[in-house]
């Protein structure tokens, strides 16, 4: 979801900014036209408001950088060793490396 200000969303709800905080702790009712005008600011749909999961996003999370990180040099190991093993490739043997194209 984008970063938008309190005091954004409430001029954009027309309402003050404590009443638009109240809203996001929860401490007072939301109709569903004015959770309807949330979402379109937001350029979501009413249901990822309201099914939006607490915390970080998976993106934000530490121990998924830290996995997709891991995943990533073990790809990058694995390319490498295979471009070496292309390279040993004897033409004179008759037989030729595969025709990759390298991104």
């Amino acid at each position: 979801m984008r970063h938008l200000s309190q005091e954004f969303m409430a001029g954009e709800l027309k309402i003050d900014t404590s009443s638009y905080c109240r809203i996001e702790r929860g401490n007072i009712p939301i109709s569903v036209k004015r959770l309807e005008k949330i979402a379109s600011i937001l350029n979501v749909s009413t249901e990822e408001l309201v099914c939006a999961k607490q915390g970080p996003t998976f993106r934000e999370r530490p121990s998924t950088n830290e996995a997709l990180g891991h995943i990533i040099r073990q790809l990058e190991t694995e390319i490498r060793l295979l471009r070496d093993e292309m390279e040993h490739y004897q033409p004179s043997r008759g037989v030729s490396a595969p025709n990759v194209r390298h991104r």
